[in-house]
Order: C-alpha cells, then structure tokens, then sequence
C-alpha cells in the first residue's frame, strides 16, 4: 500500500473533495442505452452522494493533518483510522504506509480485509528487493490491521524479529533474484504478536 503525496495529487483530490457532480450534472450527461436504474433514481441517489459527501470533506481534511492527501485511494480511510488509535502519522514523502511517531520511530503499516479471503496473508510488495527488505528489518514494529469490509476488527504488533523467519527466507531468493513478486507473510505469525485492538464484541450487529 502506499500513499501518494505528491502537490500534483493533492491539488487534483482537494478539486473533487470540493466539487462533487451536481444535479444539473446529470441532465447534461449521456447515460449508457441501458442504464441501471432510471434518471429519476440516479438523482436521488446522487442526493444521498451529495449528502454523504459533507462527511468525505471533513473526514478528508483530518486524514491531511495525517499526512494523507487521499482516503480513497490505497485504503486511505482506513491507515487514518489506525494512524489514530496508535497514536501515528504518515511519513512524508516515503514509499508505502510507512508511518512515524514523536520521536520518528518508523513502523511498517498493514491492513488486510479478512471479507475478502479468511485465509490470506499479509502483503509486502510487488518488487521486493534487499533495500525493502533492510526497510522491513529496520523499522520499530510492524502494525497489522484486520477489517471485515470497512470495519477494524484486530490489531496485531508484531516486532521484525519475529518476522525474521520470513525475512530469511527471502534474502535466500534474493540470492538467486533480483526482486520477488509480493511474498506474503501467513496469518499464523502475524498471531503471534502483540494483540493491541479488539472490537468490543457488544460492537457486532
């Protein structure tokens, strides 16, 4: 995952957060010739957007105090969610969720919808080479977030020491390689860190 800070980026996103479509918008565009649901229905629902919008601006002008331009795009929502309960912020101009504290501790910031596959493991990333993989050693913790959907469930810490098992097993194929294609790291170690959140289970519909 990453966040991209570039001005570029952040001067395009504050241009939508502060323009949604407009009512009239919709008249003027051409529908596909077999539209999902008719035009009256798509202003409706395009009132319910713009109402719910109101929220997206406010929730987009505290990500920004979190270094994130965008919380639409590489799960910025939900690393503003994380970035808050521990107590972090994004690392400005770094690549990847790469997050710091007061004292500029780095941490390596996950997130994983469990909706998706049960099953799945961690990603790392698509070209993970030994500079990546020094940054992994490196970093204070490793912060791994599980949401079903769009709702945090569990937050594991994990420190790099108990991910050096993984870690050695891909500096053997980096012997061999220049890059490895996002390897993950299986769930069963991530469960053998710190348990740092939990839903309250009173929580649950």
């Amino acid at each position: 995952m990453s966040v991209d800070q570039s001005d570029e980026n952040a001067s395009l996103i504050s241009t939508v957060i502060t323009a949604p479509v407009s009512l009239k918008q919709i008249e003027q565009v051409e529908p596909v010739e077999e539209p999902i649901k008719e035009e009256a229905e798509r202003k409706s629902d395009l009132e319910r957007l713009q109402t719910a919008f109101e929220g997206v601006r406010a929730l987009q002008e505290l990500a920004r105090e979190y270094e994130i331009t965008d919380i639409f795009q590489d799960n910025g929502g939900k690393v503003l969610q994380v970035l808050i309960l521990l107590g972090l912020k994004i690392s400005p101009g770094r690549e990847g969720n790469d997050a710091i504290d007061a004292e500029g501790n780095e941490y390596e910031l996950k997130t994983l919808n469990r909706s998706l596959n049960k099953n799945a493991g961690v990603t790392t990333h698509h070209h993970l080479n030994r500079d990546i993989l020094a940054k992994y050693r490196a970093v204070k913790a490793w912060y791994i977030a599980i949401y079903e959907g769009i709702e945090l469930i569990e937050i594991y810490k994990v420190s790099p020491e108990m991910l050096e098992i993984k870690f050695s097993e891909w500096e053997r194929k980096l012997d061999q390689i220049d890059s490895i294609n996002n390897p993950k790291i299986p769930m069963r170690l991530i469960r053998q860190g710190e348990l740092v959140y939990q839903r309250d289970s009173s929580q649950e519909a």
